[in-house]
This record gives structure tokens, C-alpha cells and sequence, in this order.
């Protein structure tokens, strides 16, 4: 591919701590725009420390999705209201007079979306003797319809942290079709969760009038070594880039891509991408990039949600 033509593509609950942040938004003169949101999952964590307290294992698989899981921190995954149910159970039935209770101690909450909270504290289990067991958490609290807040996952954090899954949701704006238009080139990109495992997978298709399609296909993931996203590209001449994700402030990332050309050239770069609030656009920089050592131009994009496809029910025109 000649390199006046390259156009290379790598984008791609909790009580106290709950009541607490929405009190304080109301004093402030500018309405906190998340305390009704926080009144509402303080008002979930106690119906879970009640479940708790009152040792009903099927009043608290209740605040779990019906597809709810709880790792635990020696890998066990329990999955499902039904085998939630189970292993309260058998945790209850263990304990001397069913004396032991819970008590919620939240440390943040991160809207990621209007629907979905990550939320970090700890769960202090105090048994019937009086001894404390302290059990930070990292858990997916998703919103339903008529408000109220269910537990999608939950991971006991002594030993590790935040599953890829749970990292990936901070990328989760992404998922969805996309428009980019430059010139004579209309690139069309589709980001999905994938099948594989905890990765976002990306496709892309650059058409240039003069030149024929350039497609692109990415896997974003989690690198737990470095702390941050990492995506793999590789376009349909035959190129590929890795990029380094780091998050320089709220919804903008920087990424840092190396890789080799078609034509078995060298091509680094840095990648800035900055969501718009309304999440329906993002602007796409790429800058300082060489080719084989030969300076390219910068550029910025502008990348737009596609709206979703006519149902195939929709009566022509």
C-alpha cells in the first residue's frame, strides 16, 4: 500500500458510604446529578444486609440477577440466583445459633453508565463469638427498570483484583456501530462484546475511491501486568499495531501504537481519543507517527454513532 494512501485503525451495593455521598449532594448548591441515583443503591445494600442479618438465602440471591455470580477468592465462580441460594445456605447452616451478621462499608461508587455502577468497599462478617472477618469487594450494580439496583457481579478481593470483565466496562461506550468521514474515505466500525472472553471485538472497513477497502480487525483487552487496556489490529494488507491504552482524564484515552506495514515498514504513532458527554461522538487524533523513520501528518477525526438498522418488520416507503 502506498504510504501517501495508509490509513492504519487501532481504535478502535453499599450503605453508609451510599447515604453518606447523597446527603452530602444535597449540600451542595449545585444538586449532586447521582444522589437519587445513590439513594437508590443505598436503599439495595439494605435490603441485602437485611436478607443478611435475617440468614434468608433466597432473599439475598434476590439482589443478584437472575445470571448474578459471586467469585470468590479462591477462583470459585457461583453463578445463578439457584446456586447463590445454595451457598448462603450452606454458609448459614455452618454457623453456631445463626448469630452471625454483616455490615456494609462502602469506599466509592463510578457510574461507568446512567445504569451501570461500580462499586468498591468491604463486607464485615461478624460471627456469633464476635469475631470480625473483613472482605473488600469490588461489585457490578445494574439498574433496573423501575429503578432499583441489582448485583450483577461481586468479587472478593483479597488475593486480586477487579476481573478484565469488570475493567472492560469502562470502554463499554464503545459497543455499538460508528460513522467516520474524511474526504474520500468512509471508514464503518463495529465494536461487540466478544465470545471469546473478557475482550471488546472491533471490525472496521475504510473505503477510498481511488484506492479500494482497507478492513481492519481489533481485540481490546485488559494487561493486568501494566494496569491498562491493550488492543491487538491487524488490517487486510497484511499490517498490524499494538496499542497501549492509558486514561489521561474522564473519557479520554491515550494510546501509544507501534507495529509493521504491509510492506514490512515500521509505523509508530500516539492516538488520542476524546468521548463527547453525550457518548455519541468521539474525536480521534493521530499524531506524531513515522513510518520507517518518514514523519506522517497529524490528523483528526470525528467518529458518530450510527443509529440502529430499520426493523426488518418496517413497512417500505
Amino acid at each position: 500500500m502506498n504510504r501517501a494512501t495508509l490509513f492504519t485503525i487501532t481504535l478502535v451495593s453499599a450503605l453508609a458510604f451510599l447515604a453518606s455521598a447523597a446527603a452530602q449532594g444535597q449540600d451542595k448548591p449545585t444538586e449532586d446529578p447521582n444522589a437519587a441515583q445513590l439513594e437508590s443503591l443505598a436503599a439495595s445494600a439494605q435490603r441485602f444486609i437485611d436478607a443478611f442479618n435475617q440468614h434468608d438465602a433466597a432473599a439475598l440471591a434476590a439482589t443478584y440477577l437472575p445470571e448474578g455470580e459471586i467469585l470468590l477468592r479462591d477462583g470459585t465462580i457461583v453463578s445463578g440466583r439457584e446456586a447463590i441460594t445454595e451457598f448462603y445456605d450452606e454458609n448459614f447452616a455452618e454457623e453456631d445459633g445463626g448469630k452471625t451478621q454483616a455490615a456494609i462499608e462502602a469506599e466509592s461508587v463510578r457510574f461507568i453508565t446512567p445504569g451501570v455502577a461500580i462499586e468498591t468497599g468491604t463486607l464485615h462478617i461478624t460471627s456469633a463469638d464476635g469475631v470480625v472477618t473483613s472482605h473488600p469487594y469490588t461489585s457490578v450494580q445494574i439498574k433496573q427498570a423501575d429503578g432499583t439496583w441489582l448485583t450483577g457481579s461481586v468479587r472478593d478481593e483479597l488475593g486480586g483484583g477487579s476481573l478484565p470483565s469488570e475493567k472492560l466496562l469502562a470502554l463499554e461506550w464503545l459497543i455499538g456501530d460508528w460513522i467516520i468521514q474524511q474526504g474520500d474515505a468512509e471508514t464503518l466500525l463495529s465494536f461487540t462484546w466478544s465470545d471469546f472472553g473478557p475482550y471488546i471485538e472491533g471490525s472496521a472497513e475504510t473505503a477510498v475511491t481511488y484506492e479500494g477497502n482497507v478492513g481492519l480487525s481489533t481485540r481490546i483487552g485488559w494487561d493486568g501486568q501494566r494496569g491498562g487496556f491493550i488492543s491487538w489490529g491487524h488490517d487486510s494488507e497484511g499490517g498490524y499495531v499494538v496499542s497501549e491504552w492509558t486514561e489521561t482524564a474522564p473519557m479520554t484515552w491515550l494510546l501509544r501504537s507501534k507495529g509493521v506495514t504491509s510492506d514490512g515498514e515500521s509505523n509508530e504513532f500516539i492516538q488520542i481519543c476524546k468521548v463527547e458527554p453525550n457518548r455519541q461522538s468521539f474525536t480521534w487524533t493521530i499524531r506524531d507517527q513515522t513510518i520507517d523513520g518518514d514523519p506522517q501528518p497529524d490528523r483528526v477525526l470525528t467518529a458518530v454513532k450510527r443509529p440502529p438498522a430499520p426493523h426488518l418488520s418496517a413497512k417500505p416507503e
